[in-house]
């Protein structure tokens, strides 16, 4: 009788385990035909890229190379942006967007390791995207979550961080797409940060209903300001270089 009730609660413990990961590998599928990228201009090229003595992962990827290049810099700790991709898969319409797992984080920490390494919206968002990206493995997505604990050690020294001591002067374009109810960065506080901020051109813009994570959150918002205000700007800098 032991026997039975055991074996009965393993396989009642396995059961969703087993389905948990079924769902994993049918959804990064749909996710990966989402990413593919089939233009005849497009380019979907990544790799480690050796940088301050470690190699560090760099995708680039976009429908057309002649589109303006946009560096993503993404969030600690160690929150890699690579896993929204298929949440972000319209930008590459119009960008040619560079992703890159800084130190610490992803699969720059995956193939360095540890050692050479320097809110609400978390589960809906980072955990589900994590989940369910079609661009990692299990063991990467392992190193992710690595990465963010690793990248806590320096969180204590950010409380102090003065934004204004850092240096206000920029020699490109500068802008703050915003969360309206951002409460880790409030809205009022950058906005104040953009007026003692001098660029050759500078705009601050709110994404609606949005809090932390607002580009991932509202895509399509997000998007709607890249196309706007700031890709316009970028490809008529060319045309006047091209002149």
């Amino acid at each position: 009788m032991i026997s039975v009730v055991l074996i009965a609660s393993a396989a009642t413990l396995l059961a969703p385990v087993a389905g948990a990961l079924g769902h994993r590998r049918l959804k990064p599928a749909a996710g990966a035909r989402l990413m593919r990228i089939d233009a005849p201009d497009g380019i979907d090229e990544q790799g480690f890229v050796r940088i301050g003595g470690i190699e560090q992962w760099i995708p680039v990827r976009g429908e057309d190379r002649d589109n303006p290049v946009v560096l993503e810099i993404h969030g600690g700790p160690g929150a890699s942006n690579a896993i929204h991709g298929p949440r972000t898969r319209p930008r590459e319409e119009h960008l040619t967007i560079v992703r890159w797992d800084m130190r610490g984080t992803g699969k720059t920490l995956r193939r360095s390791g540890p050692d050479h390494q320097g809110e609400r919206s978390f589960a809906r968002v980072v955990l589900k995207s994590l989940w369910f990206s079609p661009l990692h493995s299990l063991g990467e997505l392992g190193a992710l979550g690595r990465g963010m604990k690793l990248s806590e050690q320096i969180l204590p020294a950010t409380a102090g961080f003065d934004d204004w001591a850092d240096g206000t002067d920029f020699d490109l374009p500068f802008f703050i797409l915003q969360g309206e109810r951002g409460v880790l960065t409030p809205a009022d506080r950058a906005e104040r940060f953009l007026d003692d901020v001098r660029a050759p051109h500078k705009e601050f813009a709110l994404i609606e209903g949005a809090s932390h994570f607002a580009s991932f959150r509202h895509p399509e918002q997000f998007l709607h300001l890249m196309l706007t205000k700031v890709r316009p700007l970028v490809t008529n800098h060319e045309r006047a270089g091209a002149r």
